[in-house]
């Protein structure tokens, strides 16, 4: 293939370069994504080609022929309409092998078919999409304030993922103390609590705050179907802050060089 340049991985936060979209570490995990997103598509024609069949035709025609009304507006309203279409009563996503079952229908009218349809929808939407998930990215030059923004909004039960207190929790040194030996280390251990946070999003009903000092969050934000807030703190300010934190005075050149980058890359 022609040489291609190094460029940083696709996967959130991480600085891994490499000459494809996502580095050796993660590219195994993207493939098993583009695979899970090709099977489903796979599952969707073949619902599809399932209703075009000869098969379900001639079901279809010979089951409407047996039970013309609306079997909803029979048993609900006392009322003979008739039917247009012949539906699954337990949905073939869920048992396509009950979907030549004559058990498995019941004839209905396009009205009650259609409402059946919204409930189904909206059902999914609430088992996969819960409407209180919340995660918040906070973004900002060292020095902003992002953890005391943090603090100051969180609510009990919130999740916080700092990487400074990963490594705290992981090494037991300062806060700013991170030997460059452990780098990949603690870089997996938040790469995976993304993954597990990404998971959980799914299921639960989850608040979570991600603190980071990148600029480019918007992977991150699209994974999560997060808000964004990035502190808005001139130059000087952070730098002040810095001075006058005694947690960083061992390396203060280092983070005073953060909020210049940070700055110059406006």
């Amino acid at each position: 293939m022609p040489w291609q340049p190094m460029r940083i991985c696709n996967h959130p936060q991480c600085s891994n370069k490499s000459h494809y979209s996502y580095c050796d570490e993660h590219r195994k995990e993207a493939r098993q994504r583009a695979d899970r997103q090709y099977d489903k598509t796979k599952r969707d024609n073949q619902y599809t080609n399932f209703y075009k069949s000869s098969e379900w035709r001639m079901l279809r025609k010979v089951f409407i022929h047996k039970n013309p009304l609306c079997a909803k507006c029979l048993s609900e309203k006392d009322e003979s309409v008739p039917a247009d279409v012949v539906d699954h009563i337990e949905e073939i996503r869920d048992n396509f092998d009950r979907r030549l079952d004559e058990s498995n229908l019941m004839s209905l009218c396009h009205d009650c078919h259609n409402k059946k349809t919204v409930i189904v929808r909206a059902s999914r939407q609430c088992e996969y999409k819960p409407m209180n998930k919340k995660v918040t990215i906070v973004t900002g030059s060292a020095g902003s304030g992002k953890s005391t923004y943090v603090k100051k909004n969180m609510q009990a039960g919130d999740l916080i993922l700092d990487i400074d207190y990963i490594w705290m929790a992981l090494t037991g040194l300062d806060i700013y103390e991170k030997p460059v030996h452990l780098v990949d280390i603690v870089v997996a251990v938040r790469n995976e609590i993304c993954r597990v946070l990404e998971r959980k999003l799914m299921s639960e009903n989850v608040r979570a705050w991600i603190i980071t000092t990148a600029k480019n969050v918007a992977e991150l934000k699209r994974m999560f179907n997060a808000d964004v807030i990035t502190m808005n703190v001139s130059k000087e300010e952070c730098i002040e802050r810095i001075m006058n934190d005694d947690r960083r005075t061992k390396r203060l050149d280092k983070h005073i060089k953060l909020v210049n980058d940070w700055y110059d890359k406006e």
